[in-house]
């Protein structure tokens, strides 16, 4: 066995770290929407009264103390799914009370804070983009998981499933040639354990949304056929454009007609709100309505692409186009319309789900369909003797 190895503390993804994030980020999305709503509907009221009040902002900082205590002190694996939970709830209701904290009057209501909420909900879907993408094939890896796994050992919880992957992630690093003389040996050790007839494998219990998932892949494929979809898809892209190039084309008109102008632009000083008070106010707020006109110009155009049969290019354009929309132009949608923007915002990610989907189903698979065509029926080249015979 070799001694020279040196200790190798390199991190390691956490297997089902993707997971973990995605959980943290409904909970944090659904923690500032709920408390916006539910001060909304209560008048904004106040616990503590008199000298003291109690700030959400309080409940979060318990909440994100109390997640990250958690899978500290318990081994068990299901503590990471509340630890997630909870900090997403805490990181939720202590950034929603921004406002307060970066201005001197205190003002819960200051117009930056929404799209701060907004940058560092966004900044945390990259990062969960970033680890689902990660895709890591070392054996110190596979071992990790493996070890990871062990733990339905314990509790009586490994099924088959669960058992194949750990005897996968066994073999790929017995097959690894940089996995070192300790490694092999412990999967070696394992895959007995694995492999032993005493061990006891349980029925599999499917989760509700695998249930759910496998129930809306079968209706996809029984009934969303490719003619529709390239409808639906289509028709929502021009339903996003419409409000867009309305609002774009109502502000032109009244702007380049010197009987409307005036009234217009009194008009839009007027009915603004107070707190968006500024020399640049009036600018930015054209400047926000020139790029949702734009985007909604390259939406229109790509859905009628879509519709046309030029699918391909037609949800390459519109993709980037919302991503563009969703990454930049959506920081001054909710600087101007605050927490009203956010329907807007599940629509356009609906529809980005909607233009990924359409594209694995019917434009990559038919690609990949179609290369592998090529490959199969390409004719073999006879094999040159060097002797010239």
């Amino acid at each position: 066995m070799d001694t020279q190895i040196r200790t190798n503390h390199g991190l390691v993804k956490r297997n089902y770290a993707e997971g973990y994030l995605l959980m943290m980020l409904i909970a944090f999305g659904a923690s500032v929407m709920g408390t916006r709503l539910f001060l909304e509907l209560t008048g904004y009221p106040q616990l503590g009264g008199g000298t003291f009040h109690f700030a959400h902002l309080l409940w979060g900082g318990l909440l994100l103390f109390a997640g990250a205590l958690l899978p500290l002190i318990f081994v068990n694996r299901v503590m990471y799914t509340i630890s997630a939970i909870m900090t997403g709830l805490g990181v939720g209701l202590f950034i929603d009370e921004v406002g307060k904290f970066i201005t001197a009057t205190n003002d819960y209501f200051f117009p930056l804070a929404a799209p701060i909420i907004y940058v560092f909900f966004v900044g945390t879907v990259i990062l969960y983009l970033i680890v689902r993408g990660r895709r890591e094939q070392g054996p110190r890896t596979a071992l990790y998981a493996v070890l990871d796994h062990l733990s339905d050992v314990i509790d009586h919880d490994l099924d088959s499933r669960e058992r194949q992957h750990m005897m996968g992630w066994l073999n790929a690093t017995l097959n690894n040639r940089s996995a070192t003389d300790d490694m092999r040996v412990l999967a070696m050790h394992l895959l007995e354990v694995m492999n032993d007839p005493a061990l006891d494998i349980y029925p599999r219990r499917e989760s509700w949304w695998e249930r759910l998932g496998a129930a809306l892949v079968k209706f996809e494929q029984r009934y969303l056929r490719r003619t529709l979809m390239r409808f639906l898809t289509g028709i929502l892209l021009i339903i996003f454009s419409i409000s867009s190039l309305l609002a774009l084309t109502v502000t032109v008109l009244a702007l380049i007609d010197p009987a409307t102008r005036d009234s217009f632009l009194a008009g839009a000083l007027l009915d603004a709100d107070p707190r968006f008070s500024g020399p640049y106010a009036l600018l930015w707020e054209m400047v926000l309505i020139a790029l949702q006109g734009l985007i909604g110009l390259i939406a229109m155009l790509s859905g009628i692409s879509i519709l046309l049969g030029r699918d391909d290019i037609g949800t390459r354009v519109a993709f980037v186009a919302l991503i563009i929309n969703l990454t930049t132009v959506n920081l001054l949608t909710f600087y101007y319309e605050q927490f009203a923007a956010v329907l807007a915002t599940i629509f356009q990610v609906a529809l980005i789900l909607v233009l990924m989907r359409y594209r694995q189903r019917f434009i990559l698979k038919t690609k990949t369909t179609e290369v592998l065509s090529k490959l199969v029926t390409q004719p073999v080249m006879p094999e040159i003797n060097a002797s010239g015979g």
